[in-house]
């Protein structure tokens, strides 16, 4: 382990330092509701799509593991940065501001909308 990145409602994701072959990667530790009920429904989905789900504008999930305390692990491509950082760094209220131009925005608008795409294409609904 590197760094906690975050949480989400599945669980926490750590940055995360491969010994071999020192690549850097996300890992999602996924949250069991409880012994007797297992991961989440909506957490298996995630896992499904994601396992089928390869565009260049989609984080790539590279392996799903289970540890025998019934964790579950998901192993992503680590970002730097995603898009709610960068446009909060181009907000006018926060240090360091750089504008927002409209390319930028088209641009962003146009991978989000490629990436949607692909996931429509699939049968899934991208919720957020």
């Amino acid at each position: 382990k590197i760094s906690k990145v975050g949480e989400g409602s599945f669980g926490v994701v750590w940055k995360v330092k491969n010994k071999q072959t020192g690549g850097i990667f996300a890992i999602k530790k996924i949250r069991i509701q409880s012994r007797d009920h297992g991961v989440s429904m909506a957490a298996i989905d995630e896992i499904n799509a994601l396992q089928e789900l390869r565009h260049k504008h989609v984080v790539t999930l590279h392996e799903v593991y289970a540890k025998p305390s019934g964790n579950i692990f998901l192993v992503f491509d680590f970002l730097d940065v995603d898009l709610e950082q960068i446009i909060s760094a181009k907000n006018p209220d926060r240090e360091p501001y750089v504008a927002l131009v409209p390319a930028d925005v088209t641009s962003y608008t146009h991978m989000l909308l490629q990436a949607v795409a692909a996931c429509h294409c699939r049968g899934l609904l991208h919720r957020d």
